[in-house]
């Protein structure tokens, strides 16, 4: 039913009357309900001059006041978010690291290295990298002894709490995503806005999954001081820092950074921000806006019930992914999601998200609720638990080494969305358990073995380590052909995965093959397109190791080298090419080409040996090659 307006002309006034059955017009990706009440409070002033306007005049008026169609400031849907359903207030209360805290963290912090001089400069990258690793480790001691007097127990469940009000504040903003566009007409600003709120939570978000995990070899584990939120704040900010200088340390080390580091009179240190202004932050900042675009777009779906998604895996696909999941892990995915739906429905019920399990309890629970045996629970407990150690380096897990506990590194086996169970006592057996993180876990774990985005050295059967091994050529190939047709949408001729030697190529060296060669019949561009399906790289320290890996660099064999010398051969060698495009050699412009899945960082770094212009998105890609 629309509002009514009723008009009170000795009063000069109106009222408009909303029913209850109006409020479903809300639930809807367009404001139309809004647009309702505008149009009402325009029919309310019409009677009260009184002035009548047009249909059309008054449609107009309507768009001008609301401004768009997108534009809203609340709304109206439905969640299944745990989050949500389980929250003391309706909006997140995030916990963000403070300037205030990290200025403190960083006074002082050369000193903590027994030779460094005030005022000193460091020049020389083994001399940096020394120095910035000693600084690291202290760093990593000043976090242990912090978290020292704090209960494992009081750690985890702050840490966790903090975590869901993050996943809460994000998807509030991406829900408002689209409306606070519409809203703003400088988009560019809001963009920013979005971006510098988005690497708050995610410097956030990691550094209390961090605390966690250094809990469990630093903290006294015994209920004698309660993690208070000042102290809290102070952590977070330590490990924030250890992330910055060691990334520091790994951009020195390979070249990134100039090796110069500057001690200043108060004990904080700087380094040159070249790299991180014109690489880092240009990266970040688009692939930040693509997810704002993304959330803009998504908008619609939080409107729309029981569609399956056009991708979903076929009923084989599951199959074989289970069969080599259950021959891993000794259970079943079916058995792992009724677990997290278990922990889900245990949140709802005590409007707790967080929860605290005994051994004899989490047994029964595993049993009744999962059906899973004896042995079954056993192995999904070893799976899962983040163990408590005597210190960072000692008691590892089987198929953990040292670097699954640094925590600049990523896809670490040590780690808290791979084993988001956090032991806190060992007799009896007591775990804190966060609902909506093993949820999270859950599906880190299925989607990146499901996308073959996980290292083999993770698991130890050979059943799913082959599963992996044939998932990474399935996608391989079929990112090359879905490149293909978009060289094919776009008018061109194309040959897919071309070995060399077809190309007259000797057989030693081994230069493979070319991903995808692309050619006009009409024209003289021949693309020499190497393909690579890559991860996102979320942290600074996966950007540098992507650059590192992506020099191009034909004398170490990098990951680009081998198409770099690819193309050197095939520029002296052009029969083959011509053999099979048609293009008379002489007249063949060879094109080399690198289309990856994601937005690369490669695209930002001017120093690779593959100039920046020829790395491309495939989402890109139809624009590269539209004619200028």
């Amino acid at each position: 039913m629309t509002p009514t307006v009723e008009v009170h002309p000795g009063k000069s006034s109106f009222t408009i009357v909303l029913f209850e059955s109006f409020l479903p017009e809300f639930n809807q990706p367009k404001n139309v309900a809004e647009q309702a009440i505008v149009r009402a409070l325009i029919e309310g002033v019409e009677r009260l001059i009184p002035v009548t306007l047009t249909d059309d005049k008054r449609d107009a008026l309507v768009l001008k006041i609301v401004g768009s169609e997108d534009a809203r400031y609340f709304h109206f849907l439905e969640t299944k978010m745990l989050e949500h359903l389980v929250s003391r207030s309706l909006r997140a209360e995030p916990l963000f690291i403070s300037d205030e805290d990290l200025t403190a963290a960083q006074i002082g912090l050369a000193e903590l290295v027994d030779d460094a001089r005030l005022g000193a400069v460091i020049t020389g990258r083994d001399q940096c990298r020394n120095f910035l690793e000693k600084v690291v480790e202290k760093l990593r001691e000043r976090i242990e002894s912090q978290l020292k007097p704090f209960s494992r127990e009081s750690i985890a469940i702050t840490c966790f709490e903090a975590i869901d009000e993050i996943n809460r504040d994000s998807e509030h903003w991406k829900i408002t995503t689209r409306a606070v566009l519409a809203l703003h007409e400088e988009e560019e600003g809001a963009k920013q806005v979005l971006t510098t709120r988005r690497s708050q939570r995610s410097i956030a978000s990691v550094a209390n999954r961090i605390l966690i995990e250094t809990a469990q070899y630093s903290a006294c584990g015994v209920e004698r001081i309660a993690l208070s939120r000042a102290d809290h704040s102070q952590l977070l900010a330590n490990v924030e820092l250890l992330m910055t200088v060691a990334n520091h340390r790994d951009a020195i080390a390979y070249g990134f950074l100039e090796p110069k580091v500057q001690i200043n009179p108060r004990g904080d240190i700087e380094v040159d921000q070249r790299f991180y202004e014109n690489v880092m932050r240009r990266y970040f900042s688009h692939r930040s806006d693509r997810l704002t675009n993304s959330a803009a777009r998504s908008y619609d779906t939080y409107f729309t019930r029981g569609n399956r998604p056009d991708s979903a895996p076929s009923r084989t696909e599951i199959e074989k992914f289970d069969e080599a999941f259950q021959a891993e892990f000794g259970f079943a995915v079916t058995q792992l999601l009724r677990v997290s739906e278990l922990w889900a429905r245990l949140a709802v019920e005590s409007q707790h998200l967080v929860g605290v399990i005994e051994e004899a309890e989490m047994t029964g629970l595993l049993t009744k609720n999962a059906g899973m045996t004896g042995e079954q629970a056993a192995r999904f407990l070893d799976a899962f638990t983040l163990p408590i150690r005597r210190s960072w380096d000692s008691e590892l897990p089987p198929r953990c080494f040292k670097q699954d506990v640094f925590p600049w590194r990523f896809r670490r086996n040590l780690s808290l969305l791979i084993r988001p169970l956090v032991l806190v006592k060992t007799n009896p057996r007591r775990w804190v358990i966060s609902a909506p993180l093993f949820e999270n876990a859950g599906r880190y774990l299925t989607g990146n073995i499901y996308e073959g985005r996980l290292p083999d050295r993770f698991f130890v059967s050979k059943q799913l380590r082959a599963y992996i091994g044939a998932i990474v050529d399935k996608h391989g190939h079929a990112f090359a052909q879905r490149v293909a047709a978009i060289f094919r949408q776009s008018g061109y001729k194309t040959r897919t995965e071309v070995r060399l030697t077809e190309l007259g190529a000797p057989r030693n060296p081994n230069l493979g093959d070319v991903d995808v060669l692309a050619w006009r019949e009409s024209g003289t561009d021949v693309f020499i397109t190497e393909c690579k399906r890559l991860t996102p790289a979320l942290t600074v320290r996966e950007v540098i190791q992507r650059l590192e890996d992506f020099r191009g660099d034909e004398r170490r064999k990098d990951s680009l080298g081998k198409h770099v010398a690819r193309v050197a051969w095939l520029d002296k060698n052009r029969a083959g090419v011509q053999k099979i495009t048609g293009i008379p050699a002489t007249a063949i412009s060879l094109r080399p080409l690198l289309v990856t899945s994601e937005l690369v960082p490669m695209q930002f770094f001017e120093d690779m040996n593959f100039p920046t212009n020829q790395v491309v998105s495939a989402d890109e890609l139809p624009t590269y090659l539209r004619p200028s």
